[in-house]
């Protein structure tokens, strides 16, 4: 079983375990298992429906950034000097600010679909929103975003 579902995980081997455990799991779940005619077949196809499972779910997952390591990787650009460090710090701190200031579903549609990547409609059903009130809610966001920087100048 192991070697069923790593053959076809090659890019995330660290879960087959996990996966031969559901397979297994499901398989003691199953009521009148005397009644099975080719055990070792209902075994692999119960392994294909959960291999599928998993592969629906992590297919959906998007891939999740923390806004807080992005603002730290900004920080961490290399400057030409201290004054520039500090410099860049403040800017950080400043959209940072300003940002938080937003509404959390404008703040959210800017980070999901800025930092994140989802695209328009996936934040608005992410949201529970229309595809136009996301579009100016991201709208909102920019704004915001340029007239922090246009008061900072």
């Amino acid at each position: 079983m192991h070697r069923f579902l790593a053959s076809r995980l090659r890019n995330a081997l660290t879960e087959v375990p996990d996966l031969v455990q559901e397979v297994f799991l499901r398989l003691l779940r199953v009521d009148r298992l005397d009644t099975v005619r080719s055990p070792e077949a209902y075994l692999f196809g119960i392994a294909r429906h959960v291999l599928h499972q998993h592969r629906s779910q992590t297919a959906a997952l998007p891939e999740t950034v923390d806004i807080a390591d992005v603002l730290a990787e900004l920080g961490d650009l290399p400057a030409s000097g201290p004054e520039a460090k500090i410099e860049m710090q403040q800017r950080i701190e400043s959209f940072h600010r300003a940002l938080s200031q937003l509404p959390p579903n404008v703040y959210a549609t800017l980070i999901l679909n800025r930092v994140v990547g989802l695209t328009l409609e996936e934040v608005a059903a992410r949201l529970g929103v229309s595809r136009g009130m996301t579009k100016k809610y991201l709208a909102t966001a920019l704004e915001r975003c340029l007239q922090r920087d246009r008061e900072a100048e």
